[in-house]
C-alpha cells in the first residue's frame, strides 16, 4: 500500500510505476489519485481564500490573508480560520497568535519551502 500525505489537488489524475531491473523493466496499470475538498473544515494551514473555508491549496492570496490578520487589517471569521491562520511554528501548527512569524510560515509553503500540512492546532482568537 502507498499512502501520499499532505497532497495537493492539483497532484490528482493518473499514476503508474516502472521497476526496472538488470533483465528487464515492467509498468503497473495507471491508478487515479482523487483528492477530496469537499470538507470545508479538512484544509491546510495557511489555506484561507476564498474567506472562511479556503479551497485546498495555498497561494499568494491566502499568504496576503494572513498577513492582513497578523498586522490586524481584519479579523478570521470564525475558528477554523484562526486555526488555519496561526500556522507558526510548524512544529506545533501553531501558538494560539497570529503574528508576522505565521505570515513568513505561510509563505514558506506558497513558495513550497515546507509542504503543505493538514489544518491543526490552537483555535484561539488573539492576533
Amino acid at each position: 500500500m502507498l499512502e501520499l500525505a499532505n497532497i495537493q489537488p492539483v497532484r490528482a489524475g493518473s499514476y503508474h510505476v516502472t521497476i526496472q531491473n538488470s533483465i528487464g523493466s515492467v509498468t503497473s496499470q495507471a491508478a487515479t489519485v482523487v483528492v477530496d475538498t469537499s470538507d470545508p473544515g479538512a484544509g491546510f494551514e495557511a489555506d484561507l481564500m476564498p474567506r472562511e473555508s479556503g479551497d485546498g491549496t495555498v497561494g499568494v492570496a491566502d499568504w496576503t490573508m494572513v498577513g492582513r490578520f497578523a498586522v490586524g487589517l481584519e479579523d478570521p471569521a470564525n475558528a477554523s480560520e484562526f486555526a488555519r491562520a496561526d500556522c507558526a511554528p510548524r512544529t506545533t501548527l501553531g501558538n494560539g497568535v497570529i503574528s508576522v512569524t505565521d505570515w513568513v510560515q505561510a509563505g514558506r509553503y506558497v513558495a513550497g519551502l515546507e509542504p503543505l500540512t493538514p489544518q491543526a492546532g490552537r483555535t484561539g482568537s488573539a492576533c
